[in-house]
């Protein structure tokens, strides 16, 4: 009886030792810190993408009571969010408000029907 008790107070201590060893080496080398920025660092196109998005549309809305460089700001910032998630819709009708509001209306039926198109329809939900 004795003998199992000793040997499971053996075990446990041994693998108390073991995982605080495994801590320290992780707190030592900042492991976690590390990890943490991996993940958090995995969505910064997308984060970069809703950004621009985001610039854009402030700079639409002011391009609607005021002049027309600010449109042309608006449709830059809806390529880069483009250029930074192709398969997202939103930009795209961001982009034709901006072209529509510059008289371009073929090119903002283009990026409506790019908006639209099989590829960016999935990132649409069904009242869109």
């Amino acid at each position: 009886m004795f003998k199992v008790l000793k040997i499971w107070t053996d075990l446990l201590l041994q693998a108390s030792i073991i995982l605080a060893t495994l801590f320290m080496f992780l707190a030592v080398h900042d492991i976690s810190r590390k990890i943490f920025a991996k993940i958090h660092y995995r969505n910064r196109a997308d984060f970069l993408a809703k950004r621009h998005f985001v610039v854009g549309t402030q700079l639409l809305a002011q391009a609607r009571s005021s002049a027309n460089s600010l449109a042309k700001q608006a449709e830059s910032e809806a390529d880069k969010a483009v250029s930074l998630d192709p398969k997202d819709a939103a930009p795209y009708t961001h982009k034709a408000f901006a072209v529509g509001l510059q008289g371009f209306k073929t090119s903002a039926l283009h990026s409506l029907n790019v908006a639209l198109s099989p590829l960016t329809a999935k990132s649409l939900t069904g009242k869109e």
